[in-house]
């Protein structure tokens, strides 16, 4: 009877652990996305480099989806003016188990260039680069702003990051620029951006191309 209930008991676990090893199909898969100080210890040396205006995330996904793309959206005097889609993105390699996944980061820099087409605006180069143990990408795009918003700053994400669904988009960083004698304090909701003079905001989603 003892080794009965020991046999017993034994399939019990077996069947919890197989049970548990399975994916949970009423679990969405989601992107997780959270910044990361990109400076940080011994990186502090690419600082001159990539300069002040740069920023990176983390970013972890695995599900369906088979590739993460970049948008940038152009935001002037509060309103958004157009959305760029143009910023590459990350390819997800296929795992064991048919999922796709990811576990890299995302690097941005704006570098500032000398505009000599037009003196009124200022020309902008932003670069993008996704990083993981694969390897790397990267990608390029010019912007041009009115050249007397000469005053700039990043806008970053909260520390906590954030998990967003398949369906969702998430912006994860940003640039403000203004010609004001002071720099406002702002983050990536839509209800703050329309306190900026300009910014360029960087969003990502998930894509099955």
């Amino acid at each position: 009877m003892k080794r009965m209930v020991m046999i017993g008991f034994a399939l019990v676990i077996a069947i919890t652990l197989v049970g548990c090893s399975q994916s949970n199909p009423n679990i969405k898969p989601v992107l997780h996305v959270k910044p990361v100080d990109l400076f940080a210890g011994d990186a502090k040396k690419f600082e001159p480099f990539l300069g002040l205006m740069s920023g990176a995330v983390k970013l972890k996904y695995k599900g369906s989806k088979t590739s993460i793309k970049a948008s940038i959206e152009i935001w002037e005097n509060g309103t958004k003016k157009e959305t760029l889609a143009s910023m590459g993105g990350a390819i997800l390699r296929a795992s064991e188990s048919g999922d796709h996944v990811y576990d890299g980061e995302l690097i941005l820099s704006v570098k500032k260039q000398n505009n000599t087409a037009d003196e009124n605006k200022t020309r902008y180069t932003v670069t993008s680069s996704y990083i993981d143990k694969s390897g790397s990408s990267s990608y390029e795009i010019t912007l041009e702003a009115d050249s007397k918003l000469t005053g700039s700053s990043p806008i970053v994400m909260n520390d906590k990051g954030m998990d967003i669904a398949e369906n969702e988009d998430i912006a994860v960083w940003g640039m403000q620029t203004t010609d004001q004698n002071s720099m406002l304090t702002v983050d990536l909701t839509p209800e703050m951006l329309k306190r900026v003079r300009w910014a360029m905001i960087v969003k990502l989603s998930l894509a099955d191309e």
